[in-house]
């Protein structure tokens, strides 16, 4: 992710003292993002055989709750037989089951039913973390059989029961902590806002790292326990952490900058909108440039995948990436934003000056805003200079004692961010300002 800046530095005289605004536009270049290689973008292609001699066993198909049957999203895309399929692979999920699992007569898309099942029941239940990422599949004699782990010497499933067990407390643990801090918010917003951001700075971007088991970057837990995460175990985890809240969240992939990508999208009073946590978390920190999209604004650096009607049958047999009907996105009531009053149109200085002052009151650093327009991002960009010596003066004026140098100021994509600073009295004297300017002239 590229982000473009200038740089540039200007002075305020004001009061009879002098304050360094020192506005100097500095790259802040995010860690780098690769392509994900996993079951977010690219699941694996089964392996299909013919083996006369396999030994399939008659599956139970599982019971879905009342519960999931409100979250889930992607089952209710299948038809009946892939939805008979989902169940039962679901149950083998569920039981780490070890072997041959008899379909039945599935006739002759048999490869693609399996396919998109196998794909809705991963995009739906996050918390199976270790769902593998492939199966094998036997056609003989008109009958399908599905595995996950064929014996005991493969290792099938991403982690073994024991470390499932194991690992549950902890899981879990950090699942609730996070979802404890949502009890008390007043709106899906505000929570979405809380998982959104306890993301951005417990999670660091990181496709090298992996402790015991291989590949936990691409899933809820390894985003959720240790804390490192590419942008599908981004995903994951956070549309478990929204149902888990009571917000209806789903999976999307598709490309961006060109690597393969997933985010979700949520819907908040019947509208739909497109978050992206990863784009989002810059080096632990959280910001909000991509926090409920519309469709139209996501499309500006990401390309969604064709949906499941639009794959031809080769495509979805040989696991490549498709996303289940996707829903609209329109509005912009709920975008982070225009809900926070946080748009820049006609005055560039008084909704800036009033959340500096808010975000230094809640003890952060920066604050963010969105542009309405083209123009008046192209305006704040040529006269910041001059906009930024009366957003300082109004901030020391309503602000009393405390003192900011706005430090940087960056651009990404259609919105700005302001990192300020707070400085001493004392070392914004005229005296000062003076001596180090003749030392600069010496």
């Amino acid at each position: 992710m590229k982000r473009f800046f200038k740089t540039a530095i200007c002075l305020l005289l004001c009061l009879g003292l002098c304050f360094s605004c020192g506005c100097t536009l500095k790259e802040e270049v995010p860690p780098d993002r690769e392509a994900t290689i996993n079951t977010g973008t690219v699941i694996t292609a089964p392996q299909i055989a013919t083996d006369e001699s396999v030994s399939a066993l008659s599956g139970s198909q599982a019971q879905l709750t009342d519960e999931e049957k409100d979250f889930i999203w992607s089952y209710y895309f299948l038809d009946e037989t892939e939805q008979f399929l989902y169940r039962t692979m679901l149950n083998m999920v569920r039981n780490l089951t070890v072997g041959w699992i008899d379909m039945g007569y599935l006739g002759n898309n048999a490869s693609v039913n399996v396919a998109r099942a196998y794909r809705a029941l991963s995009n739906d239940f996050p918390e199976y973390y270790w769902m593998p990422v492939s199966y094998y599949i036997n056609l003989h004699d008109g009958k399908t059989s599905v595995a996950f782990k064929r014996n005991d010497a493969e290792d099938g499933y991403g982690f073994t029961k024991k470390q499932i067990e194991d690992n549950a407390e902890e899981f879990y643990d950090n699942i609730n902590r996070i979802i404890e801090k949502t009890r008390n918010a007043e709106s899906d917003f505000e929570k979405e806002v809380i998982i959104h951001d306890t993301l951005c700075k417990a999670v660091t971007y990181d496709s090298d790292f992996d402790l015991d088991v291989k590949d936990s970057i691409y899933t809820a837990y390894g985003a959720l326990v240790n804390g490192h995460a590419v942008c599908e175990g981004y995903a994951r985890a956070f549309k478990l952490l929204c149902r888990y809240a009571g917000i209806k969240c789903i999976l999307v992939t598709g490309d961006s900058r060109g690597v393969g990508h997933m985010w979700n999208m949520v819907e908040l009073d019947s509208q739909w909108y497109h978050v992206d946590v990863t784009w989002d978390d810059l080096r632990k920190e959280a910001l909000h440039t991509y926090f409920n999209l519309t469709e139209l604004s996501i499309r500006a650096d990401h390309d969604i995948d064709i949906t499941y009607a639009k794959a031809d049958s080769t495509l979805i047999s040989q696991g490549n990436s498709f996303n289940f009907y996707l829903p609209k996105a329109e509005s912009y009531e709920y975008n982070y934003y225009v809900k926070n009053e946080l748009v820049i149109k006609d005055d560039p200085i008084t909704p800036t000056v009033s959340e500096i002052i808010n975000a230094y009151n809640k003890g952060l650093r920066k604050a963010e805003f969105l542009f309405d327009s083209q123009e008046s991002q192209v305006d704040f960009r040529n006269n910041y200079e001059t906009y930024v010596v009366e957003i300082q003066k109004k901030c020391v004026e309503q602000m009393g004692d405390v003192y900011f140098k706005l430090s940087t100021l960056s651009f990404p994509s259609n919105t700005c961010i302001i990192y300020f600073e707070e400085y001493k009295k004392e070392e914004f004297s005229l005296w000062s300002y003076l001596l180090n300017k003749f030392k600069d002239l010496k």
